[in-house]
């Protein structure tokens, strides 16, 4: 009975080859910022809210001179709030010379899941309960091991069965945990 438990743990579901590139991280980091970082969210919303207030203002005031220094506001604050975004999106992909550009492969069992980097044949596994969190998007699967480790899987390298199966099998090992944005 132990043998065939084994066994069923050792087949795999699928193995999924894909190179990560600088769009798929720009992608993850602002999926972590405006999904996840409810933070984020919030603080947008509040400065939208005043830049809101402001602009109204000026235009029931009907003054010229404050709703132009209403707009040059809402347009610097926009821009600065990307900009700090951007550069540390910039500066995360500078620093990652492993990930980004690496051809990998992330073969997923019903208990583990193992990737192997042909760049650097590194070879590692992680379990599945060391699984925080899990995503679904239009183009990827994100698993997140903690806070800062994810995998990132591509939809691009996986066909709708597996898409299916592997939503499927999140879905009733997480339960809560399992984040759908296709649902």
């Amino acid at each position: 009975m132990e043998e065939l438990e084994h066994a069923q743990q050792e087949e795999a579901f699928f193995t999924v080859e894909s190179v990560i590139t600088p769009k798929d991280y720009r992608a993850l980091y602002y999926f972590n910022i405006f999904h996840k970082n409810k933070t984020i969210k919030v603080l947008s919303v509040v400065i939208a809210a005043c830049m809101l207030v402001v602009l109204s203002s000026a235009l029931i005031l009907d003054d010229s001179k404050m709703l132009t220094r209403a707009i040059t506001f809402i347009v610097v604050v926009f821009l600065a709030e990307w900009g700090v975004l951007e550069l540390g999106v910039r500066r995360i992909i500078k620093g990652d010379t492993i990930s980004i550009n690496n051809p990998s492969g992330h073969t997923l069992y019903r208990d583990r899941i193992e990737v192997f980097s042909q760049k650097t044949e590194g070879h590692a596994t992680y379990t599945w309960e060391m699984v925080t969190d899990a995503w679904q998007t239009r183009e990827y699967f994100y698993l997140f091991l903690g806070v800062s480790h994810v995998i990132i899987l591509k939809k691009q390298g996986m066909g709708r069965q597996e898409i299916g199966l592997l939503d499927g099998f999140l879905h009733e090992r997480y339960g809560k945990k399992y984040h759908s944005k296709i649902r």
